[in-house]
């Protein structure tokens, strides 16, 4: 016998029953749930590729239609308004019940001190890790998005923005008459700037 097996109609008619109740569900977390709650039968061992018959009943009591939650940021270095160095740490987190946080999207958007927001870049995409070390550079405020994804594929949305600075280096403003400028180790990015002079602008 060839042909469509008469297990297709029932298997999508259990996907859509999955689907009804969880419409956010992935493809993968329904096919997982089918799959899992097959019950096992020797029979259809070497037949069938589940190795079971579909009970539906169970997939609904077993599908993760759930995209992880508590998404956000941890760390020192987010917390902080201004940072003086040039890169600093970002952690991320996420906690999922069902099939567990597989991986995370993390993307950043940052303004000039003399201009706007430009478009969301990515920064880290599908990662396993937890976080890592993100490179600045002088005179722009960065602001910082993280999603993360179950071993089934639910992903949840955005994080709410976290934002943080790096001042501009006195180098990168106009100077006028009077002004003189010295290397120094204690200064922001070993630069200083100074002057005696009344009226003397930047």
């Amino acid at each position: 016998m060839s042909g469509t097996s008469m297990a297709t109609p029932f298997v999508t008619g259990a996907a859509a029953l999955l689907w009804a109740k969880y419409p956010s569900a992935s493809v993968t977390a329904v096919k997982d749930a089918i799959l899992r709650s097959a019950d096992d039968l020797p029979a259809f061992a070497s037949t069938t590729f589940s190795g079971g018959r579909l009970n539906a009943q169970h997939a609904l009591q077993m599908i993760d239609g759930t995209p992880p939650a508590g998404v956000g940021f941890t760390g020192t270095g987010i917390a902080s308004a201004y940072q003086l160095a040039s890169s600093f740490g970002l952690g991320w987190t996420a906690t999922d019940s069902g099939t567990g946080v597989k991986s995370f999207d993390v993307r950043f958007e940052r303004a000039p001190y003399n201009g706007g927001f430009g478009p969301w870049t990515t920064w880290r995409s599908g990662v396993t890790s937890s976080g890592g070390t993100f490179g600045s550079a002088p005179g722009y405020s960065y602001c910082f998005e993280v999603r993360a994804r179950d071993n089934v594929l639910n992903t949840s949305a955005w994080s709410a923005p976290r934002c943080t600075n790096f001042p501009v280096n006195d180098t990168q403003l106009k100077a006028s008459g009077g002004w003189s400028r010295v290397k120094s180790a204690t200064r922001y990015l070993g630069d200083d700037t100074y002057s005696a002079t009344k009226g003397a602008t930047l």
